[in-house]
């Protein structure tokens, strides 16, 4: 995978019959200029390092029209060079909170 794109999984769900995994998902964006206050945008190197990102990364919460739903397979959810899970990172405490925020006023979230 030469140019992978970070993704911010912002709700799980499992389906009943099959048990597949489904993920909610936000892009992220090295576009941080058209960032909105919803969005979701680090920048601060320390940041950076911790979540394992390699540059400023926007993620639009802005728009559920912005976000997708999809499986938990390798086609969408693989590993990035030098990494054995696709889990990067967790969000610290506050930056969950205010997705968390940012996602409850949307009238357009994806459905699993």
């Amino acid at each position: 995978m030469t140019n992978p794109r970070p993704l911010m999984v912002c709700g799980v769900a499992q389906h009943p019959s099959n048990g597949m995994y489904f993920c909610r998902v936000a892009y992220g964006t090295s576009n941080t200029k058209h960032a909105r206050d919803e969005d979701l945008v680090i920048a601060n190197m320390s940041l950076l390092d911790q979540l394992g990102l390699k540059k400023p990364t926007r993620f639009v919460l802005h728009s559920g029209k912005q976000m997708v739903v999809l499986p938990w397979i390798e086609e969408f959810f693989r590993p990035w060079t030098g990494y054995t899970s696709p889990v990067l990172s967790i969000l610290p405490a506050e930056m969950q909170r205010h997705v968390g925020f940012s996602l409850a006023q949307l009238s357009d979230l994806p459905k699993f």
